[in-house]
């Protein structure tokens, strides 16, 4: 059985913007890929010591799987859960493309997914952006769904800046911005869109994780790729990759374990 690591991430909202009566706090989780979560007792003792002001899903919580075999149930039992107490924004990733897009192979009813998440009170951001206001201070959340040639392993087709303004519009330039954006090697678009900072996944920390050297493999055929996990800086934006909470085909975790991300927001 693999660990958890809980990684902290202290995140300072620029002046501009205005300030939050206070800090805050808000949980990262990525790449569930349908493992059983909902009943895991420390994962629950994090979420309510870290008393999140939002909770972020940054896309692969239900499985696509190979041979028909999709699974959707953890991960509506999990994201339910969380929308008990706390408000959940969540995107999709390259396995919620799959399986709206061929529901027949992966026997899975992706809208059925949907619903069920909008009816639990999950704010689904497919190309799409809400503002929120805490501490007396607006946020902009954004989720940007990359298009499923961009995961492709051989010749990965990644989006450009104009591709977010297409699909999200201009950026608030007077609002500060979260985009959830599941794939990280697109960071330079997602920076040239203006946002301020970025939660990504899609690495699965790598897999298997070598000391001095970091991640083997990514979701290309590349190997050691730059994006494993961490915080990362394009220009004015801020990367954070999560190693994400689950695991699918290949079933392999080594030295690299999952993990739940706290992010601290702090006034300049």
């Amino acid at each position: 059985m693999n660990k958890t690591r809980v990684s902290h991430y202290k995140i300072r909202i620029p002046d501009r913007y205005g300030s939050p009566d206070g800090p805050f706090r808000a949980i990262f989780l990525s790449d569930l890929h349908d493992r059983d979560l909902a009943g895991d007792e420390r994962f629950w003792q994090v979420i309510e010591r870290t008393d999140p002001a939002m909770i972020f899903c940054g896309g692969d919580m239900l499985n696509a799987g190979r041979r028909g075999k999709g699974q959707a149930r953890n991960a509506l039992d999990l994201m339910k859960k969380l929308c008990e107490k706390h408000d959940v924004y969540a995107v999709n990733g390259n396995h919620e493309i799959r399986a709206r897009e061929n529901p027949e192979r992966y026997e899975l009813d992706y809208e059925d997914y949907e619903d069920q998440l909008r009816d639990a009170g999950v704010t689904v951001l497919s190309n799409e952006s809400v503002t929120v206001s805490i501490g007396g201070m607006d946020i902009n959340v954004a989720g940007y769904e990359l298009p499923k040639e961009a995961y492709s392993r051989l010749r990965p087709a990644l989006p450009g800046p104009e591709d977010i303004r297409l699909a999200l519009g201009e950026k608030d330039l007077d609002t500060y911005t979260i985009l959830l954006a599941h794939h990280p090697d697109a960071v330079d678009a997602y920076s040239g869109w203006g946002s301020d900072l970025v939660l990504a996944g899609h690495i699965h920390g790598g897999l298997i994780v070598v000391p001095f050297l970091g991640g083997v493999a990514g979701g290309s055929l590349k190997l050691f790729p730059k994006y494993c996990r961490g915080s990362f800086r394009e220009g004015q934006t801020r990367m954070i990759v999560t190693a994400g909470i689950g695991e699918h085909t290949p079933m392999l975790r080594m030295n690299n374990p999952y993990e739940i991300v706290v992010l601290e927001f702090y006034p300049a």
